[in-house]
């Protein structure tokens, strides 16, 4: 499966970053910032607090449960009531919804309904 980096990549600035991993690693935890040594050729450690998730094509997330939060925007009656709105597409979330925020809450992560 090819990866979408070669080499660990950061975007961002040192204050405000995520770093890709050629292993399929998204690190959104901002612990490790690259610098210019051959130890950026590691994966950084899984520190206490954060967690891993398992995302599409093999790869994954990584991010910091202290400082995370799973927001959820606008999913009224009006936007998800069959009888409203014939859209399959928008209720497909919902079953996602419904297996993402508890499995998220379990792991400490603030979900917000806005």
């Amino acid at each position: 499966m090819a990866r979408p980096v070669h080499t660990p990549t950061q975007y961002g600035s040192n204050d405000s970053f995520w770093v890709e991993y050629p292993s399929g690693l998204v690190d959104l935890t901002r612990s490790h910032p690259l610098s210019e040594t051959a130890e950026d050729q590691l994966l950084p450690e899984l520190q206490a607090g954060q967690i891993e998730i398992a995302a599409e094509g093999g790869r994954k997330i990584r991010i910091d449960s202290g400082s995370t939060a799973m927001v959820i925007i606008d999913m009224q009656n009006f936007f998800l009531h069959p009888e409203l709105i014939d859209h399959p597409s928008g209720l497909e979330c919902v079953d996602r919804l419904l297996e993402s925020v508890p499995a998220l809450r379990a792991m400490g992560i603030k979900i917000l309904w806005v």
